[in-house]
């Protein structure tokens, strides 16, 4: 048989389609899905470095002929040759062949008898990867085949692998299966028809799989003890032993199950029951008997056999060592220090510890991962990985201890949410180790860590692939966004539809250049009930922060959740603000929120200590009326007035198509913001305006108008609308206005006379005592603000001249009022 109908047979019989690498437009090198299967002659110009083609590993039904690991190190090659050799030596007798890629990496094959199904392949090719602790993701990492179990609507052919041997498409290098015993891509050469004859039944992979089961080694281990009258117990510790060394409390309970079916006898509920109780225990900080109870029972032969079997379930070998520490001789202050000098060691051989203002951070140099001290995933990485648990006394010293280490070497950096702007540059993430670096020319990937930007990306629970080797056509995310909306017309709407379409786009991209902008509107979006406005808030949420985040209501006495949620996400949706119109602490923490000013808190159960937090946060606030009347907010709120859908579609369903189109939608947004970047590059300055709060988002609009998803005349004339609705509703709203007229009919000479700010206060506070009105402000000062945002309306309906003088070597400012001018 020729090598090219091996090929045909193995990648390319019963599929449907295949790729083929071109040069785009842009003159980039990219894959390209072709109809059909190659004829013999296509593949031999393949294989004569003529063309590049690449094969699709899932099978219509499901099925696939083959698997593979790609094992890539772009900064390290031999790190590559290490991962692959482990691959190779850990499959031992199975047949694979492995082929230098050209370039930075490995492919190992397999190629399996007759077709399998998809989800025990990919099965085994994790289970093996998560066995030899191998990185997923960053530099080096490895990726298996195939990736998906399944074909989808949204990923119809699943991912492709290019086609062995051949030349690499970009360095035009030979490449060629390889003998890692015997000088790799140096040694000689293999025969490729030999390597590609080989097969391997699916049976073997899992007897492969069960031989090397962490759980069927610790079964082999354990059952001789596992006898009558004393299981019970054994259970108890196994699970205290093995939930220290962090294992899941499903992992012991399978466990147990499987000592239990191989002894053919005992109460297997009362087993199960022992497990779960350790697990609640543990987690309630209790103490709870593992090693020291199995070390009554099993020699010291059996107990060391036990501790290298278990522990590969942890993908951890500094748990051993602080297992060690923590059974060991010594004062306790001792343990915890020398603990936490193994986790502080470990970190900074495998990564890089960093601190910002609100926190300490850790960068794993393989995952490119950043972890947050405290957070969820900080916690898991030190359960499993050190056998720490978070809410565990000695588990807790250790974790003080290592920030208190971090804090004193980490260096000071900048920590990032899902986007940062330079100022000639826009860096994205999306949840991974990817960061798409988007200049007005090229969107470019790095790696996080890279080019001194850091993104919070372990928290993140976007977690999309890299786009950029998606074969997925970029879909305009507006079409989702807002294009279907329907918002408020006639007299009572502070702008048109469109405007507050366009005014509602230039909002969701001004995310991603916070930088560029000092204050940030609130995002208010207005209806009546059952009119969709949570919805919205909602979908665009989940668009920007993840699936799985959901809108927050307010607690009346709990601050600290909100300012909790401050540090950690981006966008924030406040939902049905009406109901917490008297919550007196919100209105200064969206204030600040909106100017960028930090927040000060005292930490828990420490009197002197404070926590600093800098929220870095984009607000949507949903409400049937505007929720706030003081200058302060109301005037940093962008108000979006829904009206209620003619044909409106269940919510389930819209984020059902979120779900599915997630990743052509961020293609279309990456293509929107480089179009963004190319008009703020183009468009360095505009004059701010006078007399609105929104001055620094209205700069960016003026900025960005000319962009082509955005209609910039009707953005900008929304926004000339809106402030100009804002200030009648605030003069509608202000209580001043009311003693004002009262004031000026009353006592019109007196109006008419100079008075500074500190005399009109208390002239003005008498008048609303006296006539019972409401009066909000305690000082002159507060007067002032609120004087100010109103200025433009007095001096037109009221006759308001200011001026400015000297008094004391300061300047002070007076207000005087006409009678005649007042607007009836």
């Amino acid at each position: 048989m020729t090598l090219a109908r091996l090929l045909y047979d193995i990648f390319f019989e019963g599929c449907t389609h295949y790729s083929m690498a071109k040069v785009n437009d842009a003159g980039r090198l990219a894959y390209y899905t072709e109809e059909g299967i190659p004829s013999l002659a296509l593949i031999r110009q393949h294989l004569n470095g003529e063309v590049v083609l690449g094969a699709y590993t899932l099978l219509p039904g499901n099925m696939v002929r083959w698997m593979a690991f790609d094992v890539d190190s772009k900064a390290d090659p031999a790190k590559a040759k290490e991962i692959a050799y482990k691959i190779c030596k850990f499959l031992g007798g199975i047949r694979y062949l492995i082929e230098w890629s050209g370039n930075k990496g490995y492919h190992i094959i397999i190629i399996f008898d007759e077709p399998v199904a998809a989800v025990d392949a990919k099965a085994i090719g994790d289970h093996i990867r998560d066995v030899l602790m191998l990185p997923k993701s960053g530099d080096p990492h490895v990726e298996v085949y195939p990736k998906q179990d399944r074909l989808t609507e949204s990923n119809p052919l699943g991912n492709l692998l290019r086609l062995p041997l051949g030349r690499h498409p970009t360095t035009q290098n030979w490449t060629c299966f390889v003998d890692p015993d015997n000088g790799w891509e140096e040694g000689p050469e293999k025969d490729p028809d030999k390597l590609l004859e080989q097969r391997v039944t699916l049976e073997q992979m899992k007897n492969l799989v069960k031989q090397q089961d962490p759980i069927e080694k610790v079964v082999r281990i354990l059952l001789p003890y596992w006898t009558s009258g004393q299981r019970h117990e054994m259970a108890l510790y196994t699970a205290g032993y093995l939930a220290n060394l962090g294992w899941t409390q499903d992992s012991v309970l399978e466990l147990v199950k499987l000592l239990t079916e191989e002894c053919g006898e005992g109460d297997l509920d009362n087993l199960l029951e022992a497990v779960t109780d350790t697990f609640e225990k543990m987690f309630r900080n209790e103490k709870i008997r593992g090693f020291e109870g199995l070390s009554e029972r099993l020699p010291n032969s059996v107990l060391k056999e036990l501790s290298e079997a278990a522990s590969t379930q942890t993908f951890s070998a500094t748990l051993q060592m602080v297992d060690r520490v923590r059974l060991g001789k010594g004062q306790n202050f001792q343990k915890v220090r020398m603990s936490a000098l193994i986790a502080i060691n470990h970190f900074k051989e495998r990564g890089r510890l960093v601190q910002d203002v609100n926190n300490v951070y850790w960068l794993d140099d393989q995952t490119k991962s950043l972890l947050a001290f405290g957070g969820s995933a900080w916690n898991l990485y030190m359960h499993a990985n050190f056998g720490l648990n978070p809410v565990d006394s000695f588990g807790k010293q250790v974790a003080e201890e290592v920030r208190m280490f971090s804090r004193a070497e980490a260096q000071t950096i900048s920590v990032h949410k899902r986007s940062y702007w330079d100022g000639e540059r826009a860096h994205i993430n999306l949840g991974g180790p990817e960061v798409y670096v988007v200049d007005s020319t090229s969107i470019t990937v790095a790696q996080n860590g890279e080019n001194g930007v850091l993104f919070l990306n372990s928290e993140d629970n976007l977690r999309l692939p890299n786009l950029m080797q998606l074969e997925v056509s970029p879909l305009s995310p507006w079409s989702f966004l807002v294009n279907d909306l329907s918002f408020l017309t006639g007299e009572n709407a502070s702008a048109t539809p469109t405007q507050q379409r366009e005014l509602l786009k230039a909002w969701i991209i001004s995310i991603f250049f916070a930088q560029a902008m000092p204050t940030r509107p609130i995002l208010t979006l207005l209806a009546a009930a059952g009119a969709g406005k949570t919805t919205t808030a909602r979908r665009i949420l989940r668009f920007l922060e993840g699936p799985a985040e959901d809108v927050l209501g307010v607690v009346n006495d709990k601050p600290d959740s909100i300012r909790s949620s401050l540090m950690v996400h981006k966008v924030l949706v406040l939902d049905n603000l009406e109901k917490a119109n008297k919550v007196s602490w919100l209105t200064d923490v969206l204030n600040r929120v909106s100017t960028g000013s930090h927040i000060e808190i005292r930490k828990l159960y420490e009197t002197n200590s404070v926590l600093k937090i800098v929220p870095n946060c984009f607000v949507i606030i949903t409400a049937t009326e505007m929720p706030f009347s003081e200058e302060t907010v109301f005037t940093r709120m962008l108000p979006i007035e829904l009206a209620p859908l003619k044909t409106p579609r269940p919510e389930h369903q819209i984020q059902v198509q979120l779900l599915s189109q997630m990743e052509a939608l961020w293609k279309g947004m990456l293509i929107d913001l480089q179009e963004a970047v190319r008009q703020l590059k183009a468009v360095k300055t505009v004059e701010a305006p006078n007399e609105s709060r929104l001055a620094d988002f209205t700069v960016f609009c003026a900025r960005i108008q000319g962009a082509s998803f955005l209609d910039g005349k009707q953005l900008m004339d929304g926004l000339g609308s809106m402030v100009s609705r804002q200030r009648k509703a605030l003069q509608e709203a202000s209580p001043f206005i009311q003693v004002l007229e009262i004031y000026i009919r009353t006592r019109p000479q007196d109006a008419g006379e100079w008075k500074n700010m500190s005399e009109l206060f208390q002239v003005m506070q008498k008048i609303a005592t006296t006539n019972r009105m409401e009066w909000r402000w305690s000082s002159a000062q507060g007067l002032s603000r609120h004087v100010g945002m109103l200025e433009p309306q007095l001096i037109r309906h009221f006759g308001m001249s200011v001026r400015k003088t000297r008094k004391n070597g300061s300047e002070v400012s007076q207000y005087k009022f006409v009678v005649n001018t007042i607007d009836t």
